[in-house]
C-alpha cells in the first residue's frame, strides 16, 4: 500500500482538523480501518484520550461529496454518539475498499475524509476539580475584595488526592483486567 493522506475532523472538537499519513510503515502491513484508529491515536495522544479501539470513525461523505471543514464542524451526533447521516467505518475492512477510499484515491484540498468520534464516556471521566468555576469574590460593603478569585480553591482541588468517588461513569466501568458486574 502506498501512502494515503487523510484529513480527519474530531466531531464536536470545535474545528479540530488534522492530517494523517497512513502507509505500510505505520499500519504494520495491515491497511485496515482498525490500523487507521491506531495511527490517529498514536499521532494525537493529547486530543484522543481513549484507547484506539474505542474510536468511532465515519466516512465524511455526504451525497457522494467529501465534507469541507465547515460541514464537518456542523455534524451532530445522536444520543448513542452516532451520526445517522454518515457511514460508520468497519474496523475489519481495508482502507482501499471501494466503499471507503478505493485503490485510486486522490485527496483534494479542503476535503475532510474521516469524522472521528471520541466516546463521551471517556470525556466524562474528568474530575469535577477540573471544571471551571465562576470567579467568586467576597466583597465588603465598600466594594473592597475580601477573598480571592477562586484560584486558591481550584489549586487546592487540583492538589487533592484522586478519589474513585470523584469520577463520573456513564457507560460502566472503564476497561481493566478485572471484570465487574
Amino acid at each position: 500500500m502506498t501512502g494515503l493522506k487523510l484529513s480527519c475532523a474530531v466531531v464536536g472538537g470545535g474545528g479540530n482538523v488534522f492530517l494523517v499519513q497512513v502507509d505500510a510503515t505505520n499500519l504494520d502491513d495491515k491497511p485496515l480501518v482498525y490500523g487507521l484508529k491506531n495511527v490517529i491515536k498514536a499521532n494525537y495522544p493529547v486530543t484522543i484520550r481513549c484507547d484506539a479501539k474505542e474510536l468511532l470513525l465515519f466516512l465524511a461523505k455526504k451525497d457522494g461529496m467529501w465534507l469541507d471543514e465547515a460541514g464537518a464542524a456542523a455534524v451532530e451526533l445522536d444520543a448513542l454518539e452516532y451520526s445517522q447521516a454518515f457511514e460508520l467505518m468497519d474496523p475489519s475492512l481495508r482502507l482501499n475498499n471501494a466503499r471507503y477510499f478505493g485503490a485510486n484515491f486522490k485527496p483534494s484540498e479542503g476535503e475532510i475524509h474521516v469524522l472521528v468520534v471520541v466516546p463521551k464516556a471517556t470525556e466524562e471521566l474528568v474530575l469535577p476539580a477540573f471544571e471551571y468555576e465562576d470567579n467568586q469574590r467576597e466583597q465588603q460593603s465598600d466594594g473592597a475584595v475580601v477573598s480571592g478569585d477562586g484560584i486558591e480553591r481550584q489549586t487546592r482541588k487540583l492538589s487533592a488526592p484522586l478519589q474513585i468517588s470523584d469520577l463520573t461513569l456513564e457507560r460502566g466501568v472503564p476497561s481493566t483486567s478485572k471484570s465487574y458486574c
